[in-house]
């Protein structure tokens, strides 16, 4: 009789197999839930700007609005999946650990001067690579190894960082969105011209003749006003809070950070969530009168049928919607 200790490679094989199949089912499964949580924050996060928005233009009787552009490309959760779906065990070697998710200084965001941009990975060692292209990077795309420049008004520039080391998994990609906007200036003179008149006479009296002379001086005053108007166009997947003054808008001030405006990347808040599309009356923003009424422009007209921002996380979507008349704001 044949006492058999231990397993054959084939069964340990078999296993490993069945231990990694059961892990990716388990990350898929995870990956689903991350996306669905995301999705519905990103879309609490929306609704309640828009509330904010509303509340603002009640409280000091001004037009405040949001406006919005869509966002492309694949998201940060997108690009992480492929890195979850290894099985550690049939890799070599076995365990191996993760390089740290390279950092980004200053943040993406929408700003109104060039920028400069910093990339660290806390793993000692680790090599940095990017793309400005909006591609993935890959062990050939250009090593990071000083600071990246974005400059020039209008530049939008989505970089890409991924680092890798030896004997390590390599690290999910970080993605952050800039914008640069530059302020416009619009300068207005005037001109007062104040006259004043000084009458001298003099009057020379003998018995016949009488001689009358008038002086007249004229002084010319000039006041010269200027006025400073800033517009700012959203970057890619983002939103901004602003209010409106005759004819001049200023980006609100975020509440919870004193100096910051209100200016909200979608995709670097809410890993994977897109703003797909907007249709608020045919256009990207909603202005609310000092009455909470939701308008398409503050000299345009008021919604007559809702507005709607769509979002998407994978193949997950939600929409924010905007009641015409009442204005009230709602997810579906």
């Amino acid at each position: 009789m044949n006492n058999r200790r231990g397993y054959t490679i084939i069964e340990l094989v078999i296993v490993m197999l069945i231990v990694g199949i059961l892990s990716v089912g388990a990350m898929v499964a995870i990956n689903s839930s991350m996306r669905s949580i995301q999705l519905n924050s990103a879309a609490d996060k929306i609704a309640s700007d828009l509330r904010y928005a509303q509340s603002l233009a009640a409280s000091y009787y001004q037009w405040y609005g949001v406006n919005f552009t869509v966002g492309s490309g694949a998201s940060l959760q997108q690009e992480a999946v492929a890195e979850w779906f290894h099985i550690p065990i049939l890799e070599s070697p076995a365990y191996a650990a993760k390089v740290d998710t390279p950092v980004m200084s200053p943040p993406g965001g929408t700003y109104t001067t060039d920028q400069s941009v910093s990339i660290s990975c806390a793993t000692f060692g680790s090599t940095i690579r990017y793309t400005t292209d909006g591609t993935n990077p890959t062990t050939s795309s250009p090593v990071y190894s000083s600071p990246i420049s974005v400059a020039g008004d209008g530049i939008d520039m989505t970089i890409k960082a991924k680092a890798w080391r030896s004997g390590y998994s390599s690290s999910n990609i970080r993605t952050e969105y800039y914008s640069i906007r530059y302020p416009t200036t619009t300068t207005t003179t005037t001109t007062t011209t104040t006259t004043t008149t000084t009458t001298t006479t003099t009057t020379t009296t003998t018995t016949t003749t009488t001689t009358t002379t008038t002086t007249t001086t004229m002084s010319t005053t000039t006041t010269t006003t200027t006025a400073t108007t800033t517009t700012t166009t959203p970057g890619t997947n983002q939103y901004y809070i602003y209010s409106i003054s005759g004819t001049a808008e200023a980006i609100a001030e975020d509440p919870a950070s004193r100096g910051r405006q209100m200016v909200i990347s979608l995709g670097t808040v809410f890993s994977g969530v897109t703003i797909t599309s907007v249709n608020i009356a045919g256009g990207s923003k909603v202005v609310f009168s000092p009455a909470g009424i939701p308008y398409n422009d503050k000299n345009g007209t008021a919604l007559t049928t809702e507005g709607i921002i769509t979002l998407s996380n994978g193949s997950a979507t939600k929409t924010v919607r905007i009641t015409p008349n009442t204005g009230r704001i709602y997810i579906q």
